[in-house]
């Protein structure tokens, strides 16, 4: 809800200096229903989102009061395949009709879904993304297939030597793995 209404107001700016409309020819497709649903995004919608990203962001600190870094792992599976498909040619139908819903709700509810698919192989990424905290991953494992695996390490606002510390202690150590040939 808050990307959505930051990204109206950056378009309208871009209008401005362009000195027309922007239509979805002009960006992603995404991009365009995002910049859609912020169009009828509130300000007492934004501010409330606004307010629960607070609370996260506070909710962290007093984590980090105790702990200076959260370990998760950086992915929940193994990297898909370019040609996987993570959005399905319904779902796209639906995306470039997006200016035909005229609720908030069933705009936000269409980026819900288009993303659902990416975010359920990426779940420990996003609370970095909302709270604003610095995270690393480091690529530790390598599957059968040699596709990496890796952790994450988030730290405090404005903690980021200690992932940096992190970082070169996995690197002395020879703890990354690699790739060792490029897979097409």
């Amino acid at each position: 809800l808050m990307n959505a209404g930051e990204t109206a107001a950056m378009f309208a700016d871009i209008e401005e200096g362009i000195g027309r409309p922007t239509n979805m020819q002009d960006m992603e497709l995404m991009s365009w229903v995002i910049y859609q649903a912020g169009k009828l995004v509130t300000a007492g919608e934004y501010s409330q989102a606004l307010s629960k990203w607070d609370i996260a962001s506070y909710q962290m600190n007093q984590f980090h009061g105790n702990y200076n870094l959260y370990l998760t792992p950086t992915t929940a599976y193994p990297a898909p395949k370019l040609t996987d498909e993570l959005v399905s040619p319904e779902l796209l139908g639906r995306m470039k009709e997006v200016t035909s819903l005229n609720s908030s709700f069933e705009r936000q509810q269409l980026i819900y879904d288009a993303f659902l698919p990416s975010l359920a192989l990426t779940p420990f990424t996003q609370q970095a993304n909302l709270t604003g905290e610095p995270a690393i991953s480091l690529p530790t494992h390598l599957t059968a297939a040699g596709l990496p695996l890796g952790i994450q390490f988030q730290a405090a606002k404005g903690r980021e030597i200690d992932l940096l510390r992190i970082a070169r202690l996995f690197e002395k150590h020879n703890l990354f793995q690699f790739l060792h040939k490029t897979v097409f």
